[in-house]
């Protein structure tokens, strides 16, 4: 009999087993205690940190357009005083 577990339960299941691994316990250790295989929990965890890298990458290029966005908009912002500035000193002289 296969069984099936919830979305939650991998999602948890691969965090836990990567803190218990940063405390040097094993995997394998780690899914005997949840009364799953090994093997099992190693595709979950994979499977886990290789969404937490896109979500990262993601995270960088979401903050990197933002940052250029602003810059973007400073520059226009900046240009538009300048022109401004520019066109009243013009009419001034005349």
């Amino acid at each position: 009999m296969v069984r099936e577990y919830t979305a939650e339960f991998k999602l948890e299941a691969a965090k836990l087993a990567n803190e218990q691994r940063k405390a040097g316990q094993t995997i394998t250790k780690t899914a005997k205690d949840l009364g799953i295989k090994g093997g099992l929990l190693g595709k979950w965890i994979k499977k886990h940190n290789e969404k937490s890298r896109q979500q990262m990458h993601f995270q960088v290029e979401v903050t990197w357009l933002l940052t250029t966005k602003r810059g973007l908009i400073y520059k226009a912002r900046v240009t538009r005083e300048r022109d401004i500035k520019k066109k009243a000193l013009a009419s001034q002289k005349e």
